[in-house]
Order: C-alpha cells, then structure tokens, then sequence
C-alpha cells in the first residue's frame, strides 16, 4: 500500500512539473511578448506581426518550433522562430537568414 502511495505521489510531482499551457495560448502569449519587444525599439516598432503558429518539439520537452508572419514595410513575411517555456519562464528567437 505504501509503495502504491508513494508511486502516486511521484507522478502527481512529475504532473505537476510539466507546463499546462496549450500550443494555442503559448502561441497567443509569444505573440504579445514580440510586439511589446518591437514596440520598445524604434528600428522595430514598424513590424506587425499578424500571427505565431507554434509546434512542440517532442512530446516531454519544453521546446516549440514555428512561424511567426508578420508584416514589414508592406510586405507579409513568415519568419521561423524557436521558444522555450517551462510554465514560468518564456524565451523566444527568431531565426535570421
């Protein structure tokens, strides 16, 4: 009975380790840490970014791979980005030609 606890308890901590955001909400929430950090900078501030797909890498990782599409100058253009989320902490990069 003992070890039956004590197994459940280690998965309800590995559980509750894991981040519980959707694709979808991280997707949203890098969005809008992108248009905060171009809004900061006047060589940026002109960019629109229309809209971040994202993927995750595996299944128990905490990396995402996408595109984010953003407008510049006139002109749509989809641009890759990777993220790291560990349900508190969000990095962003997006990756140059």
């Amino acid at each position: 009975m003992s070890r039956l606890i004590r197994m459940l308890f280690v998965v309800a901590l590995v559980a509750g380790c894991t981040p519980k955001v959707s694709v979808e909400d991280l997707s949203r929430e890098v969005k809008s840490s992108m248009e905060k950090k171009f809004a900061e900078d006047p060589s940026t501030s002109g960019i629109k970014i229309k809209n971040v797909t994202l993927i995750r890498k595996d299944q128990i990782g905490n990396e995402y791979k996408g595109l984010v599409e953003i407008e510049r100058f006139g002109q749509q253009e989809s641009l890759a980005v990777n993220v790291t989320y560990d349900g508190k902490n969000l990095m962003w990069q997006i990756q140059t030609q």
